[in-house]
Formats: C-alpha cells, sequence, structure tokens
C-alpha cells in the first residue's frame, strides 16, 4: 500500500545524485536502474550488506528522495 498522504519527492537528477555521499549515490543509482527493489535486491547489486542497504535506503527516504511501499514482509523503495 502506498502513503499517497506524503508530499511529492525530490527528484534525483544529476546534479543532486552528484551531491549526494558516495555510500548514498551509489544505492540511489542501482534504485534508478532497478525501478523499484527492497534493500535485498538493492545490496545484491551493490555486493554491500542488506543491513547497511537498508539503512542508505532509510536514509533516502528521510531526504525526500524516494518513497517506500510495505508489501507483505518486504519493503520496496522507489522514485
Amino acid at each position: 500500500m502506498v502513503d499517497k498522504s506524503k508530499p511529492k519527492g525530490k527528484p534525483l537528477d544529476v546534479v543532486t545524485l552528484l551531491s549526494l555521499p558516495d555510500q548514498l549515490r551509489k544505492t540511489a543509482l542501482v534504485i534508478l536502474k532497478l525501478s523499484r527493489a527492497t534493500a535485498t535486491m538493492v545490496a545484491r547489486d551493490t555486493g554491500r550488506e542488506k543491513t547497511i542497504e537498508n539503512k542508505y535506503l532509510t536514509q533516502l527516504v528521510k531526504m525526500g528522495f524516494l518513497k517506500l511501499e510495505k508489501q507483505d514482509h518486504d519493503v520496496y523503495f522507489y522514485v
């Protein structure tokens, strides 16, 4: 279920991506590539631990760059 009560997120354009710290940029680029993914899916692509990716994804959500959707036991992140 998507939370539609939140305002639109910030765009992840080239300038924004370049302004992010390397670790967040790497995570954001994977989400842009996959469109919608769990922390496990992102970790598989980045080669980092799922818990680390979950932390970075949550940071990107708090910063307004990503949104999340809970589906059963999974949490999906997307732009």
